[in-house]
C-alpha cells in the first residue's frame, strides 16, 4: 500500500484521476527504477483512489502570520488547534 499527498495540489485539483495516476507512477518509476515502471511491468496497481481536498493546507501567505491566533486561548481550559494557528509545526506533519 502507498498513499501520496500533493501540497501544494492547486496545477492537480483540474486534473483527472487517471492524469494523476499516469503522473505519480512516472514519477515513481523516476524514484524506484527497479521496482516501479510505469508500463506496470514490475510493480502493479491493484486498486487506487484519489481524493481531492481544496485549500486542505495551511497555505501561508505574506503578511498573515499576524492573523493567525495562539493555540492557548483567554478562557480557562480552551484551546484551538488546526494548521491555522500559531506553532512552531508545518501543517503538512501528520
Amino acid at each position: 500500500m502507498l498513499e501520496l499527498v500533493f501540497a501544494p495540489a492547486d496545477e492537480w485539483i483540474s486534473k483527472s484521476d487517471s492524469d494523476i495516476i499516469d503522473a505519480t507512477m512516472k514519477e515513481l518509476e523516476r524514484l524506484f527504477p527497479d521496482e516501479i515502471a510505469s508500463d506496470q511491468s514490475k510493480a502493479k496497481i491493484l486498486k487506487y483512489h484519489v481524493v481531492k481536498t481544496p485549500r486542505s493546507v495551511y497555505k501561508t501567505i505574506p503578511n498573515c502570520e499576524p492573523c493567525r491566533p495562539l493555540q492557548r486561548s483567554p478562557i480557562k481550559g480552551f484551546y484551538l488547534a488546526g494548521d491555522y494557528t500559531k506553532q512552531k509545526y508545518l501543517a503538512s506533519i501528520t
